[in-house]
């Protein structure tokens, strides 16, 4: 059970990660190009490179929470 949760927060914090790039960094995907193409470039390189680096981080972060302490059951 704790697998699960684990991969359903790796999946949270990706998705929200790639929420906020939406809709926070729009300006600086303007600033590369107003074209349909180069915001294109631009979130893919944020959704394909950027946020698997920084949720493999986060979730390092937090691995020992779901990890079993000693004498506990799984």
């Amino acid at each position: 059970m704790r697998f699960v949760k684990y991969t359903l927060l790796c999946m949270g914090i990706f998705l929200s990660l790639s929420a906020a790039e939406i809709l926070l960094l729009n300006p600086l995907a303007d600033f590369f190009g107003s074209s349909y193409l180069s915001h294109l470039i631009f979130y893919l390189i944020l959704l394909l490179i950027l946020n698997p680096i920084i949720t493999w981080i986060l979730s390092e972060k937090i691995r020992n929470h779901f990890n079993p302490e000693e004498g506990e059951q799984v």
